[in-house]
């Protein structure tokens, strides 16, 4: 019923695992062994945490950035065609 791989076959039962299923769990072992020496240093755990949102938040504060950017004024104060300078500009064409 559960097909020729399944659970009722007996084949984990039986202990029937392939040699690329061992190596791979072998492998997965020693990651694991190596990241808990890593994470047990304290400075290193650090560095770990801070490390993997970095790379997220900087995009997106770039992204903002560029979006939200404001536009350039000349050395006068006056704003570049669009219209929007500082506000001592705007106080003193008004004048």
């Amino acid at each position: 019923m559960g097909g020729a791989g399944g659970i009722e076959s007996g084949k984990y039962w039986r202990g029937e695992i392939t040699f690329g299923r061992a190596l791979s769990v072998g492998i997965l072992f020693t990651l694991i062994s190596t990241l808990k020496v890593i994470l047990d240093n304290p400075l290193l755990n650090a560095a770990v945490t801070f490390t993997e949102p970095f790379p997220v938040g900087l995009l997106i504060t770039l992204i903002s950035a560029a979006i939200l950017q404001k536009k350039r004024t000349t050395g006068d104060g006056l704003a570049d065609e669009s219209g929007y300078g500082t506000a001592q500009a705007r106080t003193s064409d008004a004048n």
